[in-house]
């Protein structure tokens, strides 16, 4: 695992740091124009310090290798959805109106006694306001650095399928959070926040 590596910067204040929770180069800024790039990075400023970390800097193959390393560290735990129709199509989903959180896929945390794959079917009924799911398997685990809550926490990528006859788009409510679904080709998918860690694994 490659460690969590924090730099001090000087004059901190005139320091700009933009990132993008994807594969994006990032760049930080400074006042006297210089600046300086890395590719797969995530930034944060956090009391004086910038923090960076790779991406996926830590993944499990095995649950329950992932679980104890979860309970070790005091993670919190979640399923990732990759819900899948007709064996080519990922179901993604983009917040009404105006989309600000990026291209996302089912997912959230594990309740007391749940297994990642009763979580996953849960929160696709629950997020979609649809039916008809079914647990394919586990794709595998992977460590993230949540920057709004500056913690890290532990996400189980789950496979679904979904019933061919499902809509193409619609919205549902959930949370509070109004959600606008559609269905993206598997194999060019675009998912924001690190949610497309596994799809490689679904061909």
């Amino acid at each position: 695992m490659r460690p969590i590596q924090r730099k001090r910067v000087p004059g901190l204040n005139a320091w700009e740091a933009r990132w993008y929770h994807g594969t994006k180069w990032v760049r930080v800024s400074s006042a006297n124009g210089k600046s300086r790039r890395a590719r797969r990075f995530s930034l944060m400023v956090l009391g004086g310090w910038v923090m960076e970390r790779a991406q996926h800097n830590l993944r499990f193959t095995e649950l329950a290798r992932a679980r104890a390393y979860a309970q070790a560290h005091g993670l919190r735990q979640k399923a990732v959805c990759h819900i899948v129709r007709r064996g080519t199509e990922l179901l993604v989903f983009d917040h009404v109106p105006d989309g600000g959180a990026g291209v996302q896929v089912v997912a959230g945390g594990l309740e007391a006694g749940e297994t990642p794959e009763q979580a996953a079917l849960r929160e696709a009924g629950e997020e979609t306001g649809q039916d008809g799911f079914q647990v394919v398997g586990f794709l595998g685990s992977a460590v993230w650095l949540n920057t709004e809550h500056a913690k890290r926490e532990l996400r189980h990528f789950v496979h679904l399928t979904a019933p061919d006859d499902l809509p193409d788009t619609w919205q549902h409510c959930a949370d509070g959070h109004l959600f606008s679904f559609r269905w993206e080709p598997l194999h060019s998918a675009r998912v924001d926040w690190e949610m497309d860690a596994f799809l490689p694994e679904l061909g």
